[in-house]
């Protein structure tokens, strides 16, 4: 019996712990001066915010589809997982007078 009850406590906790966790995602500048902040409202609207060196450069914007015919796809979104992926090249700019080259890293 006891055990159960260990068991109904240790379940109990890692749910309080699970819904108290932030949902929103992060990615930041391999410096860590930019951030961006994704996350969904109660009624599944998905939203970001940007932020350089602390300060906020896009406050908290909405995203969304308005499609001519069909119901706006902007909200009731869930959020399944996410991917994470390190990238670290060079961009060439194929066309115009002077060649640009952009780097790109990402974590």
């Amino acid at each position: 019996m006891k055990n159960y009850i260990n068991l109904s406590i240790a379940i109990i906790f890692s749910m309080c712990m699970f819904s108290c966790t932030p949902t929103y995602l992060t990615s930041t500048s391999p410096d860590e001066t930019l951030t961006l902040e994704f996350d969904l409202d109660k009624e599944g609207k998905p939203w970001y915010k940007l932020t350089w060196a602390g300060e906020s450069i896009i406050e908290q914007s909405y995203l969304g589809f308005d499609i001519k015919g069909q119901e706006p796809l902007s909200s009731n979104f869930e959020v399944i997982g996410e991917l994470r992926n390190t990238l670290n090249q060079t961009w060439e700019q194929p066309w115009g007078r002077t060649k640009k080259w952009l780097i790109i890293i990402m974590n």
